[in-house]
């Protein structure tokens, strides 16, 4: 692994060209996430979702239009709010808010990057019983120019690191690649992403190294 010629930048300012430093790709089709019994908790089915969308009195959909519209007033703090209050109202509809899990707000994750510890903030966020984070959602309005997708993804290596401490702490064994599900939500659209973390990502970005395999999401 060759190390990389530039400085990692914190996560919450990810573009998409610090996913190519670590030879991170998403694909055009995305990864539809599952219920398979052998893959970590994916509580995303997108047709399941598309249902909860139309049967959730009030419209989601509608709800995220106004996030749209005040993003084009320059309200980006009220806009960012409607879009929190949007994700938590859809997971608590899809009864993902259960079975011992919690679900929070405006986190602050630590990843360390290039070997050195900085900051990744994620909107919302799900943890379960172990308080291991199973899913995290990000909205577009994001600091200093970040790119949702990419910010969202620094999320989720942020927090396969803290589950990776938390793990052990517990005894518990992280199965390898850790999926991690994510949600974006991007205007009127909401796109949903697997993100799945190896141990040997997880080295790379961590020693700001570049690593031979590639990773899909």
């Amino acid at each position: 692994m060759a190390h990389l010629p530039r400085r990692c930048k914190s996560g919450s300012q990810w573009t998409l060209e610090d996913l190519e430093a670590f030879n991170i790709h998403i694909s055009p089709s995305g990864n539809v996430p599952s219920f398979s019994s052998s893959e970590p908790i994916n509580p995303f089915a997108f047709r399941a979702t598309l249902e909860l969308m139309k049967n959730f009195k009030g419209s989601v959909v509608d709800y995220v239009s106004q996030v749209s519209q005040m993003s084009t007033t320059g309200n980006d703090g009220m806009a960012r709010h409607l879009a929190q209050d949007c994700a938590v109202r859809l997971f608590h509809l899809g009864g993902y808010i259960s079975h011992g899990r919690s679900i929070g707000e405006d986190g602050n994750l630590m990843i360390t990057m290039c070997g050195v510890r900085t900051e990744v903030d994620i909107d919302v966020y799900i943890k379960d019983r172990n308080g291991l984070f199973t899913v995290l959602q990000a909205n577009e309005i994001g600091p200093g120019g970040s790119h949702p997708e990419a910010r969202v993804i620094a999320g989720a290596i942020a927090a396969y690191q803290y589950n990776k401490e938390r793990a052990q702490e517990l005894g518990i064994v992280l199965p390898d690649p850790y999926v991690l599900s994510c949600i974006v939500m991007m205007g009127i659209s909401i796109k949903y992403l697997q993100v799945p973390v190896h141990t040997w990502l997880d080295d790379a970005i961590r020693n700001g190294t570049y690593p031979e395999r590639e990773t899909i999401i």
